[in-house]
């Protein structure tokens, strides 16, 4: 993924880069479907993008801002799907989804 955060008040924009790794099954919660792990990882996302990014000022640097929300979204997806991951970059084979916001 490759998304991108806006600082509102100075319309910066930095693409914070990042791969989710999910487990086809687990010994926890079994067979995770394609449906299962995109909810899953969508829903994570948000959350960890709102616990995070509402703590930011405008003097936050959206580097910073970006690598802490990837190590908050791996704690809740590895919490909510065991063996899930948020990775620092992209698998090298993976066509990133890039999210620019308006």
């Amino acid at each position: 993924m490759h998304v991108g955060i806006k600082k509102m008040a100075t319309r910066d924009l930095f693409l914070c880069k990042f791969g989710v790794e999910m487990p086809i099954e687990n010994g926890k919660q079994g067979f995770i479907s394609v449906e299962r792990a995109q909810h899953a990882a969508a829903k994570c996302a948000n959350l960890a993008a709102k616990n995070i990014l509402s703590l930011t000022t405008k003097e936050t640097p959206l580097g910073i801002a970006c690598e802490v929300f990837k190590t908050e979204y791996d704690l809740i997806l590895n919490n909510t799907i065991a063996g899930a991951h948020a990775t620092r970059r992209c698998h090298a084979r993976a066509k990133p989804v890039v999210v620019i916001p308006p």
